[in-house]
């Protein structure tokens, strides 16, 4: 267990240990930028976009050589910084949401990743 800010050692070990070619490592994170429920999957050639989670593995596996899933969690009518929502549980609601859309669909993404990789 690490923290977020350090992620790229955590996965530098699974790397290690599976003898993954990192173009087939895809991280899937929170996204503070996108809004809760929203999806998107990142290109290895894509931004961290400030992700100090991301820019971890990026100083350990190589600047942009790895795919990303992001995941929203920005509150709909959120004005607040992310420090306002980041660490906060989710409700029952938002876990119902996670559940039943948020998961199966980056099962989805993940399934289509994998496959054109073949």
């Amino acid at each position: 267990l690490v923290f977020m800010n350090q992620s790229g050692e955590a996965v530098k070990n699974i790397v290690g240990f599976y003898k993954a070619e990192i173009k087939n490592v895809l991280v899937v994170h929170d996204d503070s930028d996108l809004i809760f429920g929203k999806i998107k999957f990142a290109q290895p050639e894509s931004s961290s976009a400030g992700h100090h989670g991301i820019e971890s593995i990026e100083r350990v596996l190589g600047k942009k050589k790895f795919a990303r899933i992001r995941l929203g969690i920005r509150p709909e009518k959120s004005s607040t910084k992310a420090l306002g929502f980041v660490l906060k549980k989710f409700g029952k609601k938002d876990l119902e949401i996670l559940e039943k859309e948020i998961f199966p669909k980056a099962k989805e993404i993940l399934i289509e990743w994998w496959g054109k990789g073949e």
